[in-house]
């Protein structure tokens, strides 16, 4: 869904969220991922650099036994090197769950992002 910021969420669930992940629908898998996706949306609309940014990005995330996020990776770049260096340095650092991953969840979390201008 879109909400006032231009941030919108896909991902290869079903649901009126739009949040899904690569385990599919219902699984335990799914359910971690859409929690980590909902986190990382929460981070890019408190961040003062990326709440407003125009992106279209797919993210590779690697959540740790502990639910930590330990490694981040951009498929492809926003085309902006300083928005890359945000969602790396600043919105993925700050980024951890309150559950570990179920046990044997293959990693990375894919998840994709696109953002428009508002309006």
């Amino acid at each position: 869904g879109n909400d006032a910021s231009g941030l919108a969420s896909g991902g290869s669930g079903s649901g009126g969220g739009g949040f899904g992940g690569s385990g599919g629908h219902g699984s335990k898998f799914g359910y971690y991922a859409g929690q980590v996706k909902g986190r990382v949306l929460d981070a890019l609309r408190a961040n003062k650099k990326t709440r407003s940014a125009v992106m279209d990005v797919q993210v590779r995330v690697w959540v740790d036994d502990s639910g930590h996020v330990t490694k981040v990776s951009l498929s492809k770049s926003t085309g902006n090197p300083d928005l890359d260096a945000a969602l790396k340095s600043e919105v993925f650092n700050e980024i951890s769950m309150s559950e570990p991953p179920p046990a044997g969840m293959p990693m990375p979390i894919v998840m994709h992002f696109s953002a428009k201008r508002p309006g």
